[in-house]
């Protein structure tokens, strides 16, 4: 576990004098986003959640460059890196009922993807009782993700790719010359209007000496 950012240095029991489970507590996780959708090494990582309180108190968090959410990390794939940040601090408030999406870390941290393999964290989101400052509470979840090396994430799109008809790849966005095939057969390109298919070798061949394609 790689903490270097003093906000993460105590475990949550010592910062709170309640460490609910996501739901004991009536205050959830409704939806946990982790950006970016595929992580390569190199890439800064970002968490965001809704959360929502179903209890009967309306219950307040600290926001601005402070941030209530962060990530703890149970494997050493990911560093927390101190970075220049803002001093500015705010308190919302979400009552009974009622959602907030939060997003994290705080101004100031970089949680930065270091090697490939499986991450996993702990997401934790504090708050307080609107009312009694005496009060502070977090919920806790664990989730699992996949850092890919961004060899092995071309390579998993090319894959896939295979699997797609040339004219599905193009609509989708894909350069026409970038096509692929599926194992076995060729890209060739009309020569009417230049669209691409994927044919056998034999056929390539046969197309191209009588003028109706080009490689």
């Amino acid at each position: 576990m790689i903490l270097v950012s003093s906000i993460m240095v105590f475990s949550i029991p010592e910062i709170f004098g309640e460490n609910e489970t996501e739901s004991s507590s009536g205050v959830e996780f409704l939806e946990i986003n982790i950006e970016p959708k595929n992580i390569l090494v190199g890439d800064s990582i970002v968490v965001s959640a809704t959360v929502i309180n179903n209890s009967d108190t309306p219950i307040s968090f600290q926001g601005g460059c402070d941030s209530p959410i962060w990530l703890e990390f149970l494997s050493d794939n990911v560093e927390s890196v101190l970075i220049p940040g803002c001093q500015a601090q705010a308190t919302f408030q979400i009552g009974p009922g009622q959602q907030k999406i939060v997003s994290g870390p705080n101004s100031g941290v970089l949680y930065k993807a270091i090697s490939a393999g499986t991450l996993e964290a702990q997401i934790t989101f504090a708050y307080g009782k609107v009312g009694d400052t005496a009060s502070t509470a977090a919920i806790s979840k664990t989730i699992e993700l996949e850092i890919n090396s961004e060899k092995e994430f071309t390579s998993k799109i090319h894959v896939e790719k295979k699997e797609i008809s040339p004219r599905k790849q193009v609509s989708s966005g894909t350069n026409p010359q970038d096509v692929v095939c599926s194992d076995g057969l060729e890209l060739i390109f009309k020569s009417t209007n230049s669209s691409p298919a994927c044919v056998k070798p034999s056929t390539a061949e046969k197309l191209i000496k009588r003028g109706w394609a080009r490689s």
